[in-house]
């Protein structure tokens, strides 16, 4: 599989994501298992890298080229737009191929296509762009200056602004313009932590692999490899896990004997989590509204040889008498904007809107209203999110304090003492936003309250 090949699918799949015909993860992963289904893994994670970077800085890119273009980016041939994000996500986002190596392999691209007659446009464009960059000048307004430096709406960075700071704002920007990571659990049901380590490292090499310094039980991958296929996931000895989301499962304290209810369950990710701290003692209900994603829940259990876990189909804002008080610890891990995690899903900078919000924190209120009940006298109830969001955050946990006053705010750093390790910010209502880190955390949110006995 050849270079030019692997920027080509690249640019292709761009075009089909803007058309709106299909969500990134999914047409990267039809283009891996079709066109590049004979590739070697560095070539598909190469591809991987191009789609989620030149999405990722598309705002920046298309300001840097419509400063050196007659045309703007957003009004030329889709084909030709793409191929100019591709090249402008290597020259300007990645170190590791030289600026005349990505120019030149997209100036091959359109001589081989249809378009033949645009390659020396598209040689002009980037050529003037490189050029630019060092006297390039960002717009003055400090809110439109960020909104296209690093992508983000001008909606989100006015809230921040508002609860934070600017300065504040700004590093959350800087922060989620940053490189992820792949983080994966080793299931300690199957298998050891030391042996899914020495595993790891033959498969992908030893400086690939990295201990979380959270849970002994995670490690921080240096590869964007496609895994579904290897053993260990195959057979359920490692499973992929937000390091983050797992934060909000270890802050639930569950033990082995307990009865946990986690009300909005899928993908499941949280609750085969609890399973492992449980040590495969008690019960586990995880509940979800979508009967397919609660077969997912059921599939993965079973792979990972979990038998305390019940998933059951149930809307979480529909009350259940047969769970009033019965469980010691119940999670609310909410549906949300996402904007905590948007590194690893480009789709939300595309399709999520201010108007999503309004509808997204009534849910999250209904959800707490729930699930309030549920907790039985001494028990635990903890609230997360994978946004950033103060209204879908901090200001559902001032809302439920209030209106709760049964319910004792919990510390969650002094519940969970590795959240000293990690940038937060602590909200007066004892709830946690947890940064996202460059190569690193992604951002979420989290609250746990006790009822009172």
């Amino acid at each position: 599989m050849g270079q030019v090949r692997v920027r080509e699918a690249a640019a292709r799949c761009l075009m089909e994501i803007h058309s709106g015909k299909a969500f990134v993860s999914a047409a990267v992963d039809r283009w891996i298992e079709g066109a590049l289904k004979d590739a070697d893994a560095r070539d598909k994670a190469l591809f991987t890298h191009l789609v989620y970077t030149a999405l990722t800085h598309e705002s920046a890119i298309a300001y840097r080229i419509d400063r050196v273009s007659k045309r703007p980016l957003r009004s030329m041939k889709p084909y030709i737009a793409a191929t100019l994000e591709i090249a402008a996500a290597q020259i300007f986002y990645d170190d590791r191929i030289p600026d005349r190596a990505a120019i030149h392999e997209a100036v091959e691209l359109v001589k081989h296509s249809a378009m033949q007659s645009l390659s020396g446009f598209v040689n002009g464009v980037l050529r003037a762009a490189v050029r630019a960059e060092d006297t390039l000048k960002w717009p003055k307004d400090p809110l439109e200056r960020m909104t296209v430096l690093y992508g983000l709406p001008d909606f989100l960075i006015r809230e921040w602004t508002a609860a934070y700071g600017a300065e504040q704002a700004e590093d959350l920007c800087r922060r989620l313009d940053s490189d992820t990571v792949l983080t994966v659990r080793c299931n300690t049901l199957k298998d050891s932590p030391a042996h899914v380590q020495e595993e790891l490292e033959q498969t992908i090499g030893k400086d690939q692999v990295r201990p979380s310094s959270l849970s002994p039980w995670m490690f921080r991958l240096g590869t964007g490899a496609d895994l579904k296929h290897w053993p260990l996931i195959t057979e359920g000895r490692l499973v992929v896990q937000n390091e983050s989301a797992a934060l909000a499962a270890l802050l639930t304290l569950a033990r082995p004997g307990m009865r946990v209810l986690d009300l909005c369950a899928a993908p499941g990710g949280k609750s085969t989590l609890m399973a492992q701290m449980m040590e495969d003692q008690g019960q586990i209900i995880s509940a979800d509204l979508y009967p397919q994603k609660v077969e997912r829940i059921r599939r993965q259990a079973e792979l990972m040889g979990i038998h305390c876990i019940e998933a059951v189909q149930q809307d979480g804002t529909q009350a259940r008498g047969d769970w009033t008080g019965a469980f010691d610890v119940v999670l609310v891990d909410a549906p949300c904007s996402g904007w905590g995690i948007v590194r690893n899903k480009p789709d939300i900078r595309l399709h999520r809107s201010e108007e999503d919000h309004g509808d997204l924190e009534a849910l999250q209120r209904e959800l707490l209203d729930r699930a309030q009940a549920y907790v039985r006298p001494g028990g635990r109830l903890v609230y997360s999110t994978c946004t950033l969001r103060p209204g879908e955050n901090e200001e559902q946990t001032r809302w439920f304090s209030s209106r709760y006053p049964q319910f004792q705010s919990r510390d969650p750093q002094k519940d969970l003492p590795i959240l000293g390790l990690c940038d937060t910010i602590m909200d007066d209502h004892g709830g946690l936003v947890v940064l996202p880190e460059p190569g690193g955390l992604d951002g979420f949110y989290m609250a746990a309250w006790q009822k009172k006995e």
